[in-house]
C-alpha cells in the first residue's frame, strides 16, 4: 500500500515534468507553424505535347516539368510579392498570372488551364 502513495515531493516533480513536457511540445507546434511552405503550380495544357513553361516568382524562374497534360513544379514561397507562369503552346506565349503570395500561409496549389489564348485560374 505505501509503493501507492506518493510523497509531495515525488508528485511536485511528477507535475513539474509534465509541464516541461507540455512546455516543450506547445514550442515545437509553433515552430512548425512559422516553417516556409512549399507551393505547387498546375498549368493544364491538354494534348500538346510541345507545351513548356517557366516560372517567375520571389526573384528566381524555373521550369515546370510534364505530369501527363499538365505542367508543374514546387515552389517554395519566401518573399511577399506576385509573379508569373509564361507557357508557350502552340508557338505562341500566354502569360498566367500569380497573385499575391506572402510565406507562412501553408501549402497551397495555385491551377490554371490554357482555354484559347487564354490563361485562365481554376484554383486557389
Amino acid at each position: 500500500m505505501s509503493s501507492i502513495i506518493k510523497s509531495p515531493k515525488t508528485m511536485a516533480a511528477t507535475m513539474s515534468g509534465k509541464k516541461f513536457g507540455l512546455l516543450i511540445v506547445l514550442s515545437i507546434l509553433t515552430m512548425a507553424c512559422n516553417v516556409i511552405a512549399d507551393d505547387i503550380f498546375e498549368v493544364q495544357v491538354g494534348s500538346d505535347n510541345s507545351a513548356s513553361a517557366v516560372i517567375t516568382l520571389c526573384g528566381s524562374q524555373k521550369h515546370l516539368q510534364r505530369r501527363g497534360a499538365v505542367l508543374t513544379t514546387v515552389h517554395r514561397i519566401d518573399c511577399e510579392g506576385s509573379g508569373v507562369i509564361e507557357v508557350s503552346v502552340r508557338g505562341r506565349l500566354v502569360r498566367c498570372p500569380i497573385g499575391y503570395v506572402t510565406p507562412g500561409l501553408g501549402s497551397t496549389t495555385w491551377r490554371y488551364v490554357i482555354r484559347g489564348q487564354n490563361c485562365v485560374a481554376i484554383g486557389p
